[in-house]
């Protein structure tokens, strides 16, 4: 699995989301035929509801997204489909922009998830930020997985860093 801020998977200067798009033919081309990923996770993809999934489909991927609807932001995941997933909705959050996924394995699922916070939050919205990922993590925790893999773009200048408990 990876990681990457596409900061803007398809606007701007680049026209629009297209099979010719040039970040989505990087994505294609380097991170699923080379690298052969089974999960691209992206932050900042700055799309919105004009813009359907069969414009940014890779060959052999399931695409999920969750949109900010307008400028910025916006999470994604690229699931291979040779592996079965479910996306887990019911552990999402509405105000944060996160996807988590559920690779089903046995004899445990493995949880993966993209999240993205936006820089420039104050101390009390930082705060918030936090405390909701921790109850969307802790609730995950309870469903007794494998294993929880988080990616993102979490914008936050720390020194230091220490694991949710």
């Amino acid at each position: 699995m990876c990681h990457v801020n596409i900061q803007s998977l398809g606007s701007g200067e680049l026209g629009p989301v297209s099979p010719a798009n040039v970040k989505l033919d990087q994505v294609r081309t380097i991170l699923q035929l080379k690298e052969k990923f089974d999960f691209i996770c992206l932050t900042e993809t700055w799309l919105n509801s004009d813009i359907p999934d069969e414009n940014l489909a890779l060959e052999n991927y399931v695409t999920y997204r969750r949109d900010r609807g307008d400028r910025g932001g916006g999470v994604m995941i690229y699931d291979n489909t040779a592996l079965p997933c479910k996306r887990r909705s019911d552990m999402e959050r509405d105000d944060l922009e996160l996807i988590w996924l559920e690779i089903c394995v046995k004899p445990k699922p493995i949880i993966i998830g993209v999240c993205y916070r936006p820089p420039g939050m104050n101390r009390q919205q930082a705060t918030n930020f936090v405390e909701v990922l921790q109850d969307s993590i802790h609730e995950l925790k309870e469903t007794n997985p494998d294993g929880i893999f988080l990616l993102g773009d979490f914008n936050d200048r720390c020194t230091e860093w220490t694991a949710i408990q």
